[in-house]
């Protein structure tokens, strides 16, 4: 057997000349034949299995950081450049900043609809993902491991789960492996627009995030090894791709150069050199033991650190590496084949720019966090470069007699293994990347605020849990909750004035380290506010800062009241009977002048006390 592939069933020699497109050829035609062999229905009920597993992960999770930041602004900006440049959980991504402003435009914050669009890109990239393997391998079933591991492996659970990271993660999948398709389709069918379409999709690519950058090289590997020419030798293979699509490399190269020129010149950028060798040791550390372990379903235990699960012994890394070598045994035994070389050299080189890469990106994000992105995204890199590799492997002579006589079973085999493994992490890391404690936050607001639409809410900082103090004064209430459907109002007078808890509940506010006015002159009324002006004099001044002011007064008739504090000016209604209102005040003072819209009123004031806001305590459960 001169040249055994995976499968008992190798592919056909192909004619060494490009060929040519039959009149009635469609991608969509091909995309849908992909699944209509007997493995193509399993493939169907692999993605089907993602789709519901996957999906109900996501559907209980909720918001968290940086979500809310890009949530306000998407709400509050028009998709201008300027928005589109704007950072992206801590990233250039005009591509994410793209589709959380589309979502959070029609959908507000529904964390439904941001379920619903993850679901749906995450399938159509399994579906692109299949359609790939299958213009490589034909209808091997050696695709269906490939498949499981690019579906259900843990390093893309929290870049699915946290929406800041799917709004980039899940774009740069769907235009990767469009863009390879595309190009795929033209080099062995001959449609014409492959060319154009898969070029676009690649450059897209570049947009998506800091961490894309190397990306669009998975496709020249792919061209390489995948040229008709079934014969070429290695050198052959590179020159063909080289040549034959000459004008789509040299406009990804000058859009990679002016991406990174655009990156390092941007406020806030993400790009620098690490400080010292450990840093650099750091980063490649965790690039090997996070993308070893978690591409075949580790490290299976551990403690959660940010959206990456921590082994907290060796044990997992040294048993993903032993079955790694095992599985790539038979890839290295085949190198002397052109079409393997090809691929283990790219899978090699995108190793290597993958380092690179994660070595310039990670000034401003912690090497962990960064990270546990990047494999995220080289996790169907690797699916296909392997895949490429599988077309010439030798199978070895101790496993020909198995494989040969029931691939289907070895196949199924596998991709239960990956599916089990994978689940076993899952388990681990969903309970710790669904933010139920973000969940609890808002939905405790919320049901205050249906409790009593007149609550006005206290604007200040939330726990560190929900927005990082690191948002410095974007980390508050407003920003967390302002688009609730209940259109909350923040920091203006009401005699309902509310502040929230660390957990989210309403609480009444407390004047604390409370100043109160001067005593009032004799007589029934208090102080009387009368005429065209009147001011109430502080026992001492009040100093600048998040202050509130309680007024309690009563009145004969409704009017309104312009109460001056300092520099700090509100309007207040004024009602008839006996009110008690509060208001926030910034800035410092030691009088409070009123200015009565209607001076012949006459309003008496009881109280005036200013003072740090506090939080009452709750009232006793009977």
């Amino acid at each position: 057997m001169s040249d055994t592939d995976t499968e008992v069933h190798p592919t056909r020699t192909q004619p060494r000349r490009r060929a040519e497109a039959p009149a009635n050829f469609s991608w969509l035609a091909m995309a849908k034949d992909s699944f209509r062999s007997p493995v193509g229905i399993v493939a169907v009920l692999l993605i089907t299995v993602q789709a519901i597993w996957r999906g109900t992960s996501v559907a209980g999770g909720f918001f968290t950081q940086d979500d809310y930041l890009m949530l306000r602004r998407a709400a509050d900006e028009p998709l201008d450049l300027a928005h589109l440049a704007a950072p992206h959980a801590g990233e250039f991504s005009p591509i994410g900043n793209l589709v959380f402003w589309a979502t959070t435009r029609v959908a507000g914050i529904d964390w439904g609809a941001v379920t619903l669009v993850v679901v749906v890109l995450q399938a159509v990239a399994a579906v692109l993902m299949w359609v790939v393997l299958t213009q490589i391998l034909a209808d091997r079933w050696v695709k269906l491991p490939l498949l499981a591991v690019a579906l259900f492996t843990p390093l893309t659970l929290g870049t699915t789960m946290w929406w800041s990271l799917a709004s980039t993660h899940l774009p740069t999948v769907v235009l990767l492996l469009l863009g390879v398709s595309a190009l795929l389709a033209n080099l062995r069918r001959g449609w014409q627009p492959g060319v154009g379409v898969g070029t676009v999709c690649l450059l897209l690519v570049l947009v998506c995030s800091d961490r894309s950058l190397a990306l669009p090289f998975l496709a020249f590997v792919v061209v390489a090894a995948m040229l008709p020419d079934e014969e070429a030798g290695v050198g052959a293979r590179l020159w063909g791709a080289a040549t034959r699509y000459a004008k789509t490399w040299l406009l990804l190269v000058v859009a990679l150069v002016a991406r990174v020129i655009v990156g390092v010149g941007r406020e806030g950028s993400g790009y620098g050199w690490n400080n010292s060798f450990s840093d650099v040791k750091y980063v490649l550390e965790q690039y090997v033991r996070q993308g070893v372990s978690g591409l075949l379903g580790g490290p299976w235990g551990g403690t959660m650190n940010s959206t990456v699960l921590e082994p907290e012994e060796n044990w997992p890394l040294a048993v993903a590496a032993a079955l790694c070598l095992l599985l790539l045994v038979p890839i290295v035994r085949s190198l002397r084949h052109p079409v393997v070389l090809v691929a283990g050299v790219g899978l090699v080189v995108n190793f290597l720019l993958g380092g690179v890469v994660l070595l310039l990106t990670k000034e401003g994000l912690t090497a962990m966090g960064m990270v546990s992105r990047f494999v995220a995204d080289v996790v169907p890199v690797v699916v296909v470069i392997v895949a490429l590799a599988l077309r010439k492997t030798l199978v070895p002579a101790e496993l020909r007699r198995v494989v040969v006589a029931s691939p289907v079973a070895v196949a199924l085999g596998l991709t239960v293994a990956v599916t089990v493994s994978a689940g076993v992490t899952t388990r681990v890391m969903v309970p710790e990347l669904d933010n139920s404690d973000d969940r609890s936050y808002v939905d405790y607001i919320r049901s205050g605020l249906e409790l009593d639409p007149r609550i006005v809410l206290l604007d200040g900082p939330v726990p560190e849990g929900i927005m990082s103090a690191l948002f410095g004064k974007d980390a508050t209430v407003s920003t967390v909750v302002g688009l609730l459907p209940q259109q909350p109002t923040f920091d203006m007078p009401s005699e309902v004035l509310r502040i929230v808890d660390g957990a989210g509940i309403l609480r009444e506010v407390n004047v604390d380290m409370a100043v109160s006015s001067k005593p009032a002159p004799p007589g029934d009324c208090g102080w009387a506010v009368t005429g065209a002006r009147s001011t109430i004099p502080m026992r001492e001044e009040v100093p600048d800062g998040d202050h509130v002011m309680e007024i309690a007064y009563l009145s004969g008739g409704d009017t309104y009241a312009e109460v001056q504090a300092g520099d700090s000016t509100v309007r207040i209604p004024i009602r008839s009977g006996v009110h008690e209102v509060t208001l926030p005040v910034k800035s410092s003072f030691s009088e409070v002048t009123f200015v009565l819209e209607d001076p012949a009123q006459t309003v008496c004031v009881a109280t005036l006390v200013a003072g740090a806001p506090g939080a009452a305590p709750l009232p006793d459960m009977p």
